[in-house]
């Protein structure tokens, strides 16, 4: 129980699950294998916790800005009803508590075996060791205390709220407390430019016609005038299907736009379809591919899907289920 806790304090933090997944395996490398809590049987249910309560409290960089990028799916498609700062949480809370139990109850189904420790090993070589100045410390504490204040009274704001992180980034690279070519490079390299791309496009096609287009030939699918249940039944299971086989951010940025248009042609509102989805798509580990976490912890400890099947359905199947009554009880459609 306190691995697990521990993961999911980490997640709000911290963004990285192999990070995470290292200094956990740190914890855990004492253990052996001759106990009941091993490694082996560890690793995956850290991998659940931490994918599923990262960014649910607004500490964090996905706390901060996740309903931002998703509002931004919501607008595209017309509708004014969006989602506040803590609004993931208030939706997938009980998910993620559930989660946490069911992987204290459940870890034994697990097979103990040998975990492969050299990617701890290299990473303990490979880390820079250059601890932050005291003054830059502060400057950065300062301006993520006034980032997170203006997310959250946004209300009050207004658009202005969305400028101040960004000055505040400004900000600490003309003191020095931040690193502008690293700060570029994550603008290039990470999914900055991939959200911004997929919201234009989710833009344009609302504006051209063919979001509606979109929707109603999903809804003509579903029997032409489908309950609002069966919308999110069926977006949460298509979410846990993809994510399996593609990594879970791809998932969701592909899914939420349908959906919001198919909401908006329904006439519904989006906001418990929109994290319905963003959550299934993280809820699954049946496969090593739905996430870093989940190639890590499959490749370390020498599982395959076989091993891990008993354990890893029913979880995904109790997580859609539950997620899906969470969000209909926050945003009742």
């Amino acid at each position: 129980l306190m691995l697990l806790v521990i993961s999911a304090i980490l997640a709000q933090f911290i963004p990285s699950q192999t990070s995470i997944i290292i200094i956990m395996m740190t914890f855990m490398m004492s253990m052996g294998n001759t106990g009941e809590v091993t490694m082996s049987r560890m690793l995956l249910p850290i991998t659940h916790v931490l994918t599923t309560w990262m960014g649910k409290f607004p500490v964090g960089a996905f706390g901060v800005t996740m309903y931002l990028m998703l509002n931004q799916f919501i607008e595209a498609s017309g509708s004014d009803k969006l989602l506040d700062i803590f609004s993931i949480l208030k939706c997938t809370f009980i998910p993620a508590v559930v989660s946490i139990i069911y992987c204290v109850m459940t870890y034994k189904w697990l097979p103990k075996r040998d975990v492969d420790t050299s990617l701890y090993e290299d990473q303990k070589r490979s880390s820079d060791t250059v601890k932050m100045s005291k003054r830059n410390e502060i400057i950065t504490y300062i301006s993520f205390i006034v980032s997170v204040l203006a997310l959250i009274f946004t209300n009050q704001i207004g658009d202005k709220a969305y400028i101040v992180p960004l000055a505040t980034v400004v900000v600490m690279i003309y003191l020095k407390a931040m690193d502008g070519k690293k700060f570029l490079r994550v603008l290039i390299n990470g999914p900055v430019l991939m959200c911004a791309t997929v919201i234009g496009i989710a833009n344009a096609i609302t504006a051209s016609g063919a979001g509606e287009v979109i929707g109603n030939s999903i809804l003509s699918v579903l029997g032409g005038d489908p309950s609002p249940i069966l919308i999110i039944v069926t977006f949460a299971v298509v979410a846990l299907i993809v994510t399996s086989f593609v990594s879970n951010t791809a998932c969701f940025m592909v899914l939420v736009p349908i959906a919001c248009n198919v909401c908006a042609v329904a006439g519904v509102d989006p906001r418990a379809v929109v994290v319905t989805i963003y959550y299934c798509s993280l809820l699954s580990l049946l496969t090593p591919m739905d996430s870093t976490g989940a190639a890590l912890a499959y490749s370390s400890s020498g599982l395959g899907i076989r091993d891990t099947f008993k354990w890893a359905f029913p979880l995904a199947i109790l997580g859609v289920a539950v997620t899906i009554i969470n969000c209909l009880i926050v945003y009742p459609m």
